[in-house]
């Protein structure tokens, strides 16, 4: 019997967000024969937009840039990867869809930062239960820049236990 490969989604977002997420997706996917997605979600102005080549208007040479960034880095590690765009117009609701899409096991994403910091924790919290539900786990990190070294919301043998249920 073998052992069905683990999927990792992992939000493009702000650069260094990005570069701490995708280094520990990288490692877990190495560590246990997975793969990363790498998904850059692309904010539409029009609902009616989204699924429409001018829903990728948006999609900058900056973001084009981060994208193949990170593709080298999940190269250079040597693991299996996809790069995908989703467009959205709720970035919450997205990151699932994309999860769901992608059937990813585990997801690195982050909303964006509120003027009112309950109101991130509250979003936060609702997108970590929209994923449990759907049997997906959220790992969240906190900024880096505003708190070294990086943490995250689930401990590594939690972790470890989900990519390895029954050992």
């Amino acid at each position: 019997m073998t052992a069905m490969k683990q999927r990792i989604m992992v939000q493009i977002a702000d650069p260094e967000w990005t570069r701490e997420a995708l280094y520990d997706a990288c490692i877990l996917a190495r560590k246990h024969c997975g793969e990363v997605a790498l998904v850059k979600m692309l904010a539409v102005q029009h609902l009616s937009w989204l699924g429409t080549s001018e829903g990728l208007m948006g999609l900058s040479e900056l973001d084009r840039a981060a994208m193949k960034n990170c593709e080298a880095t999940v190269e250079d590690y040597g693991v299996n990867f996809s790069s995908h765009v989703f467009q959205y117009f709720s970035l919450p609701e997205a990151v699932v869809e994309a999860a769901e899409y992608l059937d990813a096991d585990i997801v690195f994403a982050t909303l964006p930062k509120s003027l009112v910091p309950q109101w991130h924790e509250f979003q936060m919290c609702k997108l970590r239960h929209r994923l449990a539900r759907r049997q997906r786990v959220l790992v969240e990190h906190k900024s880096p820049v505003a708190e070294r070294p990086t943490t995250k919301t689930l401990p590594a043998r939690i972790l470890a236990s989900l990519l390895h249920p029954h050992s």
